[in-house]
């Protein structure tokens, strides 16, 4: 992320993409026909950029899942957890996220997965910007006491005919990725993704009066962020590139 300097980002909100899990059809992705450990030392380096260019008091959420691998459970979120404290993050909390119309591992060798992990983490120990905003966040379903966030998030996922999400192997809803800019950031703050995929963080930071600056690396998915933004110069950017 070398064309950002002097640590201007205000938030980091991204989802990585999960080991040997979807196959983005993109030579030098990361996470597929790579070792485990492979998988984690390149994202490493994403993480390391994301702290460099943070303000003082910014905060970095991932989107995280774990995933079954020959049988095991390889717990990603945990394992990230480790490499980002190891990097000089400090981890504030861990979110679940709550998919009730989950549907995915459904077999009766295992149980039905119904939640991810969102990584809240802090560039400071004690000095970073949040706002537990209750209602305003949109949360009356995690709202207990007095109107206050806790770390427990409900969204549904559509799926099937019915799912209204973009053509994107794994895109996240509109509402997540609100509620995290909501509590950290305020209007004209910088907000960074730098796993866009189909283009959620950039759209909804946009709508809510942020700037934002994003990065993905598979070309394809260029026609589908254009159309959600509805801009064509967005195309021709990526066309001049």
């Amino acid at each position: 992320m070398e064309e950002i300097r002097n640590s201007p980002v205000q938030t980091v909100v991204t989802s990585p993409p999960y080991w040997n899990l979807k196959d983005y059809k993109h030579p030098e992705q990361i996470g597929h026909g790579e070792t485990y450990e492979k998988y984690h030392e390149r994202l490493n380096k994403v993480w390391a950029e994301c702290k460099r260019v943070l303000k003082p008091d910014g905060t970095l959420w991932i989107v995280v899942d774990k995933i079954t691998f020959k049988g095991d459970v390889l717990n990603i979120p945990f394992d990230i957890v480790r490499n980002c404290k190891n990097i000089g993050f400090y981890l504030k909390d861990i979110v679940v996220w709550n998919k009730p119309t989950a549907i995915s591992g459904m077999n009766p060798r295992n149980l039905v997965n119904k939640y991810e992990s969102v990584l809240f983490f802090a560039k400071s120990k004690d000095d970073f910007k949040f706002r537990n905003l209750g209602e305003e966040a949109k949360t009356p379903d995690a709202t207990l006491n007095r109107k206050l966030l806790t770390n427990l998030w409900r969204f549904p996922v559509k799926a099937g005919s019915i799912r209204k999400t973009p053509p994107h192997e794994a895109p996240f809803p509109e509402d997540l990725i609100s509620r995290i800019i909501l509590v950290s950031t305020v209007e004209g703050d910088l907000v960074l993704d730098p796993f866009l995929g189909s283009g959620t963080t950039l759209k909804t930071a946009l709508e809510l009066c942020r700037k934002c600056v994003a990065y993905e690396i598979n070309r394809e998915f260029a026609d589908v962020i254009a159309e959600r933004l509805n801009i064509q110069r967005l195309l021709d950017l990526w066309a001049f590139k």
